[in-house]
């Protein structure tokens, strides 16, 4: 697979090569449950002394909390170390120096535009519905009335469904 890849200047004046990352780099799961750990580490520190029962019953919703991609967004923007940290999945691919070394060279507001920067790089184009369905198996009003009741997976389905090349079985 090419990669694609931008240069951009860091503190330090040098020039440096930035591209899309590695799926395990940016692994949905993986942010999920830093969301929720975060969410659940909130509830301990400030709910756990006024209201035991409050703390658990909250820390037991998020167990099995599915977070949208606005929710870990929101995570990641607040989190200063986790732009740092995949910017570097980006930056680590081209270039040899360590994370350590990395958060030296950057500063916060970097960190944001290049995050956007590598973003914009791993965007892959949408599939239409009708070859989106026909890849799925499914109908498109089908595949249309998921946008409508769950918007985030059809979002997904478009974005990562690779259309079917294959012939028809049934035209063979």
């Amino acid at each position: 697979m090419k990669r694609k890849t931008f240069a951009y200047p860091l503190l330090d004046g040098n020039t440096y090569i930035f591209s899309e990352r590695n799926q395990e780099d940016v692994d949905y799961s993986l942010l999920q449950d830093k969301v929720r750990k975060s969410k659940v580490d909130w509830a301990v520190q400030n709910l756990r002394k006024i209201d035991e029962d409050l703390c658990n019953g909250i820390i037991m919703q998020q167990v099995n909390m599915v977070y949208d991609a606005q929710q870990i967004m929101i995570y990641i923007a607040s989190n200063p170390e986790e732009i740092i940290k995949l910017v570097y999945s980006s930056f680590k691919l081209k270039n040899t120096k360590d994370y350590e070394e990395f958060k030296k060279l950057i500063d916060l507001p970097m960190g944001k535009k290049l995050l956007e920067m590598i973003n914009d790089i791993e965007k892959t184009e949408e599939l239409p519905d009708k070859e989106c369905a026909e890849a799925l198996g499914i109908t498109v009003k089908k595949l249309i009335g998921w946008n409508k009741t769950q918007p985030e997976v059809y979002r997904w389905l478009k974005q990562n469904v690779k259309k079917n090349t294959e012939p028809d079985l049934a035209e063979k």
